[in-house]
């Protein structure tokens, strides 16, 4: 396996999580910006979200 910048990376429409199975997106193309964001990003910004439901979604993503 090649060197990632983090746990997700893309192959053909699948985003991988540490090499297992994490989702499926519509075309490769979306799989890989799906994988660059899921890396870089830290910070989620979604306005109105309550903060139970929030920190759950960093939980699952980045924890």
């Amino acid at each position: 396996m090649a060197d990632f910048p983090g746990p997700y990376h893309s192959t053909g429409k699948q985003v991988l999580r540490n090499g297992a199975h994490f989702l499926d997106a519509c075309s490769p193309e979306t799989a890989a910006a799906l994988a660059l964001l899921l890396n870089h990003a830290r910070v989620a910004v979604c306005p109105g979200l309550p903060i139970e439901e929030l920190e759950q979604m960093k939980k699952v993503l980045w924890s």
